[in-house]
């Protein structure tokens, strides 16, 4: 600014001089550019300050951001220091969750170690009450058929019956039955109260049980786990005349002999015979039953016909049923309408295929009771709520699904299956049970 001023003062003696050595004309000139270079340095001098100003508001700025930054640097340091202070905490959590997860693995294996043992204590209890049930079964027979004796001697001569001393044996050997019955009942009890308290230590060990289990039975996953469309192994049916046969009959809840229809069903290793109840009044008729349901028989797996031999049809409303001891299929035909139209006839004789082929060395063994235990669930409430008889074929039905149907599942019932019953599924794989073993 300083040097504007002293260039204004010098213009001005100029001027002066001009005056005095010019004329008037060559003066007014003089003095118009005077006024011009005056302008201008006034114009420069405004945007001097200007500038001036500008540079201020610059310094200013630079110095805010300076405070900011020295305060970020600040709280730079001050989360380094918490950072680091937190590192220390967490490796000090890691080895705390590093010495909990050896002191669980210990504890997981002690547990794992009493429910073997306790697996194998049921399954050697159950093993133990189904022979003395056998046996009941045997003795109760031979009862009925001494009373049957003692009230036909009743019936006849007194006189005869006192000569031949029979009363008083067959009584004597009624009262010594009467005796074994009321062991075995006994032992029965006992050995049931042994699989109880299995139950109750499923419930105290599995606190994760599900109590809502995925299905109500599994033969209701998905009807088109096997369809009337997909192929049959059944190889011809053939008419063998009438004969009397012992058939269980579900509407009684009993076993009848009645005089039925034979038929010899014929698969790939293996013959049936369906002995059909004599109430559907003509041979026609009843072929046209087991040509139904000996072709839905045909789409099972082959090892689930192993062991049959039977097949029962009657009549009416009544369960579909697998007898082990038998042998047999046992079929009502309204029951059978139903699975018909609903799709899912077929994944109920696997269910029942599974009783008659598979429930013997499987059902009660160590290594199921084990799987169970494990698994803490079931896959349906049939099978929770028959835990000792149903639980095996209800969790191989899910099984079947999942190993030679998969792509018939959908993404969710594939995932909750796994998720629900891992070691049962466990169980079938490691005895050879799915389609590529």
């Amino acid at each position: 600014m300083c040097r504007f001023v002293h260039l204004t003062v010098l213009l001005g003696l100029v001027a002066f001089a001009l005056v005095s050595c010019s004329d008037d004309a060559a003066l007014q000139s003089a003095q118009a550019e005077i006024a011009k270079g005056n302008a201008t340095i006034a114009s420069l001098n405004a945007d001097v300050a200007s500038l001036n100003s500008e540079l201020g508001t610059a310094n200013e700025t630079i110095a805010e951001q300076q405070s900011a930054i020295a305060e970020q640097q600040s709280a730079i340091s001050e989360w380094e220091a918490a950072n680091a202070a937190l590192a220390t905490n967490l490796d000090d959590a890691l080895g705390a969750v590093d010495d909990w997860e050896a002191a669980l693995a210990d504890k997981e294996n002690e547990l794992v170690s009493a429910m073997q043992a306790h697996a194998s204590s049921i399954a050697n209890a159950v093993n133990e009450r189904d022979v003395v049930q056998d046996r009941l079964d045997v003795v109760m027979e031979r009862l009925a058929a001494t009373e049957d004796a003692l009230n036909k001697l009743r019936a006849g001569s007194a006189a005869a019956i006192a000569a031949e001393g029979k009363v008083e044996s067959l009584q004597a050997s009624a009262a010594e039955l009467e005796a074994q019955i009321a062991d075995l009942k006994g032992g029965i009890a006992r050995l049931t109260g042994e699989y109880n308290r299995y139950q109750a230590l499923l419930e105290e060990h599995c606190t994760t049980r599900n109590d809502r289990p995925l299905y109500r039975n599994t033969t209701l996953i998905d009807p088109g786990i096997i369809t009337g469309d997909d192929p049959t192994s059944l190889r011809g049916v053939e008419y063998a005349g009438r004969g009397e046969r012992t058939i269980y009959d579900y509407r009684p809840g009993r076993w009848i002999t009645v005089n039925v229809y034979l038929f010899v069903a014929r698969y790939p290793g293996t013959e049936i015979e369906f002995q059909v109840n004599p109430e559907f009044g003509g041979v026609a008729a009843a072929q046209a039953e087991v040509e139904v349901y000996a072709s839905a028989i045909g789409r099972l797996p082959a090892f689930l016909l192993e062991r049959a031999e039977h097949a029962y049809i009657n009549d009416g409303r009544g369960n579909f049923g697998g007898n082990w001891a038998a042998r047999s299929f046992i079929i009502h035909t309204e029951n059978g309408e139903d699975f018909i139209r609903h799709g899912t006839l077929e994944e109920v004789f696997i269910h029942e295929g599974v009783h008659i082929s598979l429930d013997g060395p499987h059902r009660n063994s160590e290594e199921w009771r084990m799987a169970q235990l494990l698994d803490c669930a079931f896959i349906s409430r049939y099978a929770m709520n028959n835990s000792g008889g149903e639980d095996f074929a209800e969790s191989f039905v899910a099984y079947y699904a999942l190993r030679y149907a998969p792509e018939r599942l959908s993404d969710g019932d594939r995932q909750a299956i796994l998720n629900a019953i891992p070691n049962r599924i466990a169980y079938f794989d490691e005895q050879g049970l799915g389609p590529e073993q």
